[in-house]
């Protein structure tokens, strides 16, 4: 006679007990995997607000110091030579060279692209945290909006690498106001559109420049050249004003 199993009401339970506790274990590793996620997201965006706030300070050094060569950040083909600060000619022998907006933008970028790891100093705040960060050269790409905002858009692949775990930042954006440097750049272009051979016309850019409270010095040189030095003491970066320097050469 062959007898039929028979399940015990204590292996039943028994059973139930084994799948109550699989579940709360498998509970307690989700909550652990949740917990330690912020804490990831935290480092990089640490490293984000930190690149970023790099991108900022040295787009704005970028607009002070490139605007002491016209807005340049490497001095352009036809520009005076005999200087202690050589500056780039706006106009040479009746043509126009003023630079457009577009351009004053990209040399921006060309500036933040070659002075940005001055700035990052290395991750040298992360590194002493225990994070292992490796980074390529910054690539910028510069763009002015309608409202006078420029953008900048840097592709910095940062990789951070922390307790064998790598978290990858590919690009960066910030938003620059440039509305007073442009102002600037545009009360040049006034100067210099107006000018009559070597003849300036100050009536035609003093409400301009009054009403932007901007200075405006002319100082002629003996190479058949007049200079310009706009002063704009209400724009400022570490206390510095700004200058807007360029130069007219004539026929």
């Amino acid at each position: 006679m062959i007898r039929r199993a028979q399940v015990s009401p204590f292996m039943i339970i028994g059973l139930l007990l084994f799948f109550f506790f699989v579940i709360i274990l498998s509970n307690q590793d989700a909550v652990v995997q949740r917990a330690q996620r912020p804490q990831e997201l935290s480092s990089a965006s640490d490293v984000r607000i930190y690149v970023e706030s790099c991108l900022q300070k040295t787009a704005q050094e970028a607009l002070l110091e490139n605007g002491r060569q016209g807005g340049y950040f490497l001095l352009p083909e036809y520009a005076t030579t005999n200087l202690t600060e050589n500056v780039p000619y706006y106009k040479e022998g009746g043509v126009l060279l003023i630079p457009t907006d577009q351009t004053i933008a990209g040399e921006v970028g060309k500036y933040v692209d070659a002075l940005l790891d001055i700035c990052l100093g290395d991750f040298e705040p992360f590194r002493k945290q225990g994070q292992e960060i490796s980074f390529q050269p910054p690539q910028t790409a510069a763009l002015l909006t309608r409202d006078g905002t420029l953008q900048l858009v840097t592709t910095l692949s940062v990789s951070i690498t922390k307790k064998e775990k790598t978290t990858t930042l590919q690009e960066f954006t910030v938003d620059v106001d440039v509305t007073q440097s442009y102002e600037n750049l545009h009360l040049a272009r006034t100067i210099v559109e107006t000018m009559e051979g070597s003849d300036v016309c100050v009536t035609c850019f003093a409400e301009q420049a009054q009403q932007a409270k901007v200075f405006v010095g002319i100082l002629p040189n003996s190479n058949q050249t007049t200079l310009f030095e706009l002063r704009d003491d209400n724009y400022t970066f570490d206390n510095k004003p700004y200058y807007l320097r360029f130069g007219v050469k004539h026929e």
